[in-house]
């Protein structure tokens, strides 16, 4: 995709930018990064939307009604694995738009997608927290 992308480029762009291959290799492992950190969300939001299962054979033995406990973990689940995909959109729009800050020669940081990323997780964080309380809470009225 590099050379294909600087076919039409005069030789002393092109030595400039053999010269930056480390730099575009780092933006390269950086991406790499962020994609493993979305599928490791997304596997987060798999394993919270099936700790309802556990919950109602294990521990609440029917105290509350098994649908709730269900749906929030369902709720909960889907809301992290879409957070995960979103990491991973945001990844790929941060990496095209940091190679093409690479090839311009000019650095621009990101806080709108970083911003945006950190509103989204804590929002999730938080009701990640309220169902980890109400079900903690359920469990010991029992």
């Amino acid at each position: 995709m590099f050379f294909r992308r600087h076919r039409q480029l005069t030789e002393e762009q092109r030595q400039s930018h053999i010269r930056d291959r480390r730099v575009h290799l780092a933006n390269e492992r950086t991406f790499l990064a962020w994609i493993r950190t979305a599928v490791a969300i997304m596997a987060f939001g798999l394993v919270v939307d099936k700790f309802s299962i556990f919950t109602q054979k294990y521990i609440l033995n029917q105290v509350v009604n098994p649908q709730t406990v269900s749906m929030m973990s369902d709720i909960m689940g889907l809301s992290i694995v879409v957070l995960g995909c979103m990491t991973g959109i945001l990844a790929a729009i941060r990496y095209v738009r940091t190679e093409k800050d690479i090839e311009r020669g000019r650095f621009r940081p990101s806080i709108i997608l970083d911003l945006l990323f950190t509103a989204v997780f804590l929002t999730l964080a938080s009701f990640l927290i309220l169902h980890l309380l109400n079900t903690h809470l359920i469990m010991g009225s029992t």
